[in-house]
């Protein structure tokens, strides 16, 4: 099974659904980044060049692939977002995930990149959509079972796989303090179609 996991920026699918990734060791997982591109200016290049490294790091520790976009992220952006860039997302995000047999997708919790990348979910095949941490504790969703009124199931996946999932998060070193570790280790939510 070749699964895309479309994660807004560099870190969200492994805080997401890494215990869920883990869980499935003969599947071929691909983070597809779109928001990954690197910025020129200071102070966010050199941020973005240390981030970059841990997620490379990361891939490579997990066996994973990974796919980086060239959109910079909101705080990076030089010039406000507008329906060209929401068009040029929708088309990067489509050539992606050809040829993949599911793809997971990101809820769009709170983030405005988070939003747009929820938002331009397309193409047919078979969807799966996840709540991201650390959003989903910080801005919980209103309602949880608005999920089931829509027709879709909770995916399951083996808790023991946490301690494998803090080293992962552990290595984004620049991004993860105690602080967002609180809201990082919660129960998983992947959901999928019935």
């Amino acid at each position: 099974m070749r699964v895309a996991v479309i994660s807004p920026h560099l870190d969200d699918a492994v805080f997401s659904v890494a215990e869920h990734m883990l869980s499935r060791p003969d599947w071929e997982f691909t983070i597809v980044t779109p928001f990954g591109g690197q910025p020129l200016d200071e102070p966010h290049r050199s941020k973005y060049l240390i981030l970059h490294d841990e997620h490379q790091r990361v891939c490579e520790f997990a066996g994973w692939d990974f796919i980086n976009g060239t959109l910079l992220d909101d705080a990076a952006r030089v010039f406000p977002w507008n329906s060209d860039d929401t068009e040029f997302l929708r088309e990067w995000l489509g050539d992606a995930v050809a040829g993949f047999d599911q793809v997971w997708w990101p809820l769009g919790i709170h983030h405005p990149d988070h939003l747009l990348v929820a938002e331009a979910e397309c193409g047919p095949g078979v969807y799966r959509t996840y709540e991201e941490l650390p959003y989903r504790v910080l801005y919980p969703p209103q309602d949880e079972l608005t999920m089931l009124h829509v027709g879709v199931r909770r995916v399951g996946y083996d808790p023991s796989n946490l301690f494998k999932k803090k080293e992962l998060c552990r290595m984004y070193a620049s991004q993860v303090d105690d602080q967002l570790e609180r809201s990082l280790y919660v129960p998983e939510r992947l959901w999928g179609r019935s």
